[in-house]
Parts: C-alpha cells; sequence; structure tokens
C-alpha cells in the first residue's frame, strides 16, 4: 500500500501545480500600470487656461508730402555765370551778371556737406553786364571760396526791394528754397536763377 501523505504536508505535485498557475497571473500583474485617483478630481474637468487675444498694432497712416516749392522764373535774369573757371579753398569768387531791370542782388549757395551760406546779399544792380562784386572792391567786400571741396549749388536772386536773405546756417534743399521762395513772394519781378562752382582741392 503507498503511504498517505503526512498531515499539514502539501504534496509536491500539488504546489508544482499552484506555482505554474500563478507565475502567469504575475506576470500579468506586472505588466499593467495601476494609476490612483484622489477622490475629490474623479470626474472633474480642469478649465482651460485663458488665452490672450492677439493685438497687431494698426499700421501708421501714410505721410503726404507737402506742398512743392514754387520758386520764381529767370525772369529779369539775361546773364549770370560764376567766375573763374578753377577755384580753390580761399579764390576770390566774382558773379558776371546782365539783367533786364535794376535792383538788388542776392548769392547764397549750398554746399557739399548741405549747409548754406549767403555770398552776396542785397548788392545793387543796374541794367548792363557787369561783375558782383565790382572788380577793385575792398578786401572786406570780396567772395572766397570755402571748403569743403566738391560741387556748390547756386541761387541768385534779383528783387526790385531788398530782402532779409537770412539764409546762413540753412540745411538742405528744400528748406533752402522754402526760404527764398518766401522773401521773394510778392515782389513784383522777382527772378531766381540757379548755377553751381566746384572748389578742388589743391
Amino acid at each position: 500500500m503507498a503511504a498517505e501523505p503526512a498531515a499539514g504536508k502539501v504534496p509536491m505535485r500539488s504546489a508544482l501545480r499552484t506555482w505554474s498557475l500563478a507565475l502567469p497571473l504575475v506576470g500579468l500583474l506586472a505588466a499593467c500600470t495601476v494609476t490612483f485617483v484622489p477622490d475629490g478630481d474623479a470626474g472633474a474637468t480642469r478649465p482651460e487656461a485663458p488665452t490672450r487675444p492677439i493685438v497687431r498694432p494698426e499700421p501708421a497712416p501714410p505721410t503726404r508730402p507737402g506742398p512743392a516749392v514754387v520758386l520764381p522764373p529767370e525772369g529779369a535774369f539775361l546773364q549770370f555765370e560764376v567766375a573763374p573757371n578753377t577755384i580753390y579753398p580761399g579764390s576770390v569768387l566774382t558773379f558776371r551778371t546782365r539783367l533786364s531791370q535794376a535792383g538788388f542782388l542776392t548769392v547764397s549757395a549750398l554746399g557739399p556737406d548741405g549747409q548754406v551760406v549767403v555770398l552776396v546779399r542785397n548788392a545793387p544792380v543796374a541794367v548792363r553786364q557787369q561783375l558782383v562784386p565790382p572788380t577793385g572792391s575792398p578786401p572786406a567786400d570780396r567772395v572766397l571760396a570755402s571748403a569743403p571741396t566738391g560741387t556748390w549749388r547756386v541761387y541768385a536772386q534779383f528783387a526790385t526791394v531788398r530782402t532779409p536773405a537770412r539764409y546762413d546756417g540753412i540745411t538742405g534743399l528744400e528748406a533752402w528754397q522754402r526760404a527764398i521762395a518766401a522773401d521773394l513772394r510778392g515782389i513784383d519781378g522777382a527772378s531766381l536763377v540757379e548755377a553751381s562752382y566746384e572748389v578742388r582741392r589743391r
């Protein structure tokens, strides 16, 4: 007769069968991820963060150009030339003019640096060809070319009366033109002619 197992002891075959069934269950539990959610948050929806509206800057309105500068015609000028032909800093300048009527001549120039200087202010002129300043003028009345070197733009203006002609220190072509136009506005026979000269480096 086979011996019965002692009381309290599990047969070896039953133990092996139990382990063989338990191992797959342990593997399944190890593969699972358990997430604990507090009771207070269960089923609750979190409010989304408020989004800020995108504010795009409005484009600046286009700037309207100012009214064009209206300059007088050449009118009374029959001739205007700058002499001599070759000019260096310190050269004596003269302006050969011929006009159809007597009045006053003002000559100003815009340098390469953008600054305006007055060369002649309200010089009396007659109805004939003449040099301004006249030949043999004292040193105080002479007009000397100055630096910087480069091209100087010239406006010669004629008026039958004296004008302020306060252009020294004006910067830029448009500001210069506006100042001249303001001086000559309303003057009968006011005339304007343009020229240029080159100051060379010695």
